[in-house]
C-alpha cells in the first residue's frame, strides 16, 4: 500500500500516482499491463520532443505525452528496465 509521504512539491504520492492511472490515455487500449508504460520525466517536454517521440512509434505501439508523463503502449515488443539489461549481460558473461 502506498503511503502519505509528501513529494518536494507537497502533494502526496498517492495523489500522483492517482492521477497518473486516471490519466491513463492508452489504458482501453493496453490490454497487457506488462506492456504498458509509463515514464516519469523531470519537466515537460517541449512540442517538438513530443513530436519526435510519438512518431518514433512503429505501428501498432502508440505513445502519449501528457504534461511530465509519456505513456507507451509496446504491445509486440519487450521493454526492459537498464537493471534488468545489465543484468542479463552480466549473466551471459559468468556463461
Amino acid at each position: 500500500m502506498l503511503g502519505r509521504a509528501a513529494t518536494s512539491g507537497g502533494e502526496s504520492l498517492i495523489f500522483m500516482v492517482g492521477a497518473v492511472v486516471e490519466r491513463s490515455p492508452l489504458g482501453k487500449l493496453a490490454k497487457n499491463p506488462k506492456r504498458y508504460q509509463v515514464s516519469f520525466l523531470a519537466g515537460k517536454p517541449t512540442g517538438d520532443v513530443i513530436r519526435r517521440v510519438e512518431e518514433a512509434a512503429v505501428p501498432p505501439e502508440q505513445v502519449v505525452a501528457i504534461g511530465r508523463e509519456i505513456y507507451a503502449w509496446h504491445p509486440k515488443t519487450i521493454a526492459r528496465s537498464w537493471t534488468t539489461v545489465t543484468s542479463l549481460l552480466a549473466l551471459a558473461q559468468e556463461s
